[in-house]
């Protein structure tokens, strides 16, 4: 599970990097290729909201701590619309792109160090759920 979600988060990082690079060479068609790119890593990201609360939490708490992944994406994506449109004002199209890069490359790392290679196989221990 954690390898997916590194692998996933780090696609989305790398396509904001390939956007911002493109974003300064060409606006126009390259550009466009490289949002195609990012359009569709965003379904990667997926996993981090809905499959990791099934696959790590036991099925007492699963309901709750899935509401609680979609509650924070929620929240992520509304602290966006009031973060970035003044980064934008500032510094431009590219540097927001590679702000989003990193932000994408802190969820690689995380997954990575915090998440188990290993989900728990036993659905009744809820003490199990993050070892």
């Amino acid at each position: 599970v954690s390898t997916q979600s590194t692998w996933g988060s780090l696609y989305v990082s790398s396509s904001w990097v390939c956007c911002g690079v493109r974003f300064r060479t060409t606006r126009q068609a390259c550009l466009h290729c490289t949002l195609c790119c990012l359009s569709r890593s965003t379904g990667v990201q997926n996993i981090s909201t809905f499959v990791l609360p099934s696959e790590l939490f036991p099925p007492s708490v699963r309901s709750s701590f899935n509401g609680i992944a979609a509650a924070m994406a929620k929240l992520g994506a509304l602290t966006g619309n009031y973060v970035y449109q003044p980064m934008y004002d500032q510094w431009g199209m590219a540097p927001l792109m590679y702000f989003a890069a990193s932000v994408a490359l802190l969820g690689a790392l995380q997954s990575q160090l915090i998440l188990p290679t290993n989900p728990p196989t036993d659905d009744t221990d809820p003490g199990t759920c993050c070892d």
